[in-house]
C-alpha cells in the first residue's frame, strides 16, 4: 500500500481521485485523530458534503493521513519515521473506527 500510494503521490497534483467506495466522512474523523492540528484537515472536515468525489492527488497530499507517513505530526501519531511501519500503524487505526 505505501509503494502503491507513493506513486500516485507522484502524480499531478490535479489529477482527479475517484474511489470506490465513498468514505470520505469516515475517513475524516479519522484524519482528525490522526492530525487534530492539521489546518487542511479541519477545513476539509467543515466542508463535507453528501458526495465528495471527486478529490484532488494535491488535496489528498494535505490531509489524508496515508498518504501524509512523511508528516512529523503523522510519525508522531503512529510513533515510527519508518513509511511502512507508519502506513501498518494507521491501517491498523483506521481498523477500529
Amino acid at each position: 500500500m505505501q509503494s502503491s500510494l507513493k506513486k500516485l503521490a507522484q502524480l499531478d497534483p490535479k489529477t482527479l481521485v475517484y474511489c470506490g467506495h465513498e468514505y470520505t466522512k469516515e475517513n475524516m474523523v479519522f484524519a482528525v485523530i490522526v492530525e487534530p492540528d492539521n489546518p487542511d484537515v479541519r477545513t476539509k472536515e467543515a466542508s463535507l458534503t453528501l458526495v465528495n468525489i471527486p478529490s484532488t492527488i494535491g488535496d489528498e497530499l494535505t490531509f489524508n493521513p496515508f498518504m501524509r507517513t512523511n508528516q512529523p505530526s503523522v510519525q508522531k501519531f503512529t510513533g515510527t519515521h519508518d513509511p511502512v511501519e507508519c502506513m501498518a500503524k494507521l491501517r491498523e487505526e483506521r481498523n477500529k473506527y
